[in-house]
């Protein structure tokens, strides 16, 4: 009967149920201490199954305390909006199955379970209303929600929007993040590479939430914050000490360079050994940058060193002119095994050289 009154046919809003004569009845006994019990249990019984709360009345008594929530009475508490609302709520498993089939002041949740979304769905923070208070731009915010380092509490995909933060939430990342830094003091610069930590990101190479994550984790043993400042563009970082937590394993083979140098030949030299097949390549982790990188294996530079030596080398061994050792060696028959028009060097085997 409560529940009847309560969502009257066509109402949008909820009234509170007065039960006619009978609540008027019951509303002129409730002081008599033989009906006592009788009017307290009515009363119980419509605070625990209507949406009522503080500023309604029930048989002439105001409600202290709410039990029961509605889409509607919610949105109206909250300002959020009742669609937006209703999905916030479906997604933390709060609603009845069949709710999509009842109307806003139909669906009924626990006050007190709902107590955090609706909190939430209060004090929220869009995706650039986040990158504003965390003093990024969208994109750098973007980041850190892909790395996990804030978590939204509406993901945008089924059927929520886009995603929403919650403030106090944000609030509480950068108390983290400034708890331990020190005053930014200008003779704290000498000796270091100071950057905000928005800028400092790409000067190690590497990323935000990085940056961020080694300041959260205390790994960092120095971290200065900007008097007055409360976003990320006020917590200063040395680039050089980020630099070396982010720097990765070390290269597993010589980059083309690096050959160069060990086999003292040009580029163009290096690129035909490795194109003809005689310097294996494999990809491997730049430690600075992250980038994948072609490197050529250590054994098989190592291998070619041992096997074969260039005319100029053995020309340098051996104090002559290269003109000199080619036109002698050609003169005992022996020919690069490896020939200057294919590999823009000459190569001689080293076990057919005469000793």
């Amino acid at each position: 009967m409560a529940r009847e009154e309560s969502y009257a046919t066509g109402r949008r809003a909820p009234r509170v149920p007065t039960f006619g004569k009978i609540g008027a009845w019951l509303g002129d006994v409730r002081k008599k201490e033989d009906f006592r019990q009788v009017t307290d249990f009515v009363r119980d019984y419509v605070i625990r199954t209507c949406p009522v709360g503080p500023g309604d009345v029930v048989l002439a008594m105001p409600v202290e305390q709410r039990r029961l929530h509605s889409i509607y009475t919610a949105a109206k508490e909250t300002g959020a909006h009742p669609k937006r609302l209703r999905k916030l709520l479906d997604r933390a498993g709060l609603l009845q199955p069949a709710h999509e089939s009842l109307s806003d002041n139909h669906v009924l949740f626990d006050a007190e379970a709902a107590r955090e979304v609706l909190g939430m769905a209060t004090n929220h923070l869009s995706l650039p209303g986040l990158a504003a208070r965390l003093g990024l731009s969208v994109i750098q915010a973007r980041s850190l929600v892909s790395a996990g380092v804030i978590v939204p509490f509406t993901p945008s995909g089924n059927g929520i929007g886009t995603p929403a933060f919650s403030m106090e939430a944000v609030d509480r990342l950068m108390a983290r993040l400034l708890a331990d830094a020190v005053p930014l003091d200008e003779a704290m610069k000498v000796g270091r590479v100071v950057e905000p930590v928005v800028w400092a990101f790409k000067r190690a190479q590497c990323s935000l939430a990085e940056v961020v994550a080694l300041v959260l984790e205390r790994k960092l043993g120095w971290v200065a914050a900007r008097v007055g400042g409360n976003d990320l563009s006020a917590l200063f970082v040395d680039v050089t000490e980020v630099r070396e937590h982010v720097r990765g394993r070390e290269l597993t083979g010589l980059t083309f360079l690096d050959a160069q140098f060990v086999l003292r030949r040009s580029y163009p030299v290096v690129k035909a050994l490795v194109e003809q097949g005689m310097l294996r390549t494999h990809m491997s982790v730049h430690p600075e940058t992250r980038a994948p990188i072609r490197v050529i294996d250590r054994d098989d530079i190592e291998k070619f060193k041992a096997e074969y030596v260039s005319l100029f080398d053995l020309a340098r061994e051996r104090g002559n002119h290269h003109l000199k050792i080619k036109a002698e060696l050609e003169a005992a028959g022996i020919q690069p095994a490896l020939r200057q028009e294919v590999f823009s060097a000459a190569f001689y085997r080293k076990s057919a050289l005469p000793r």
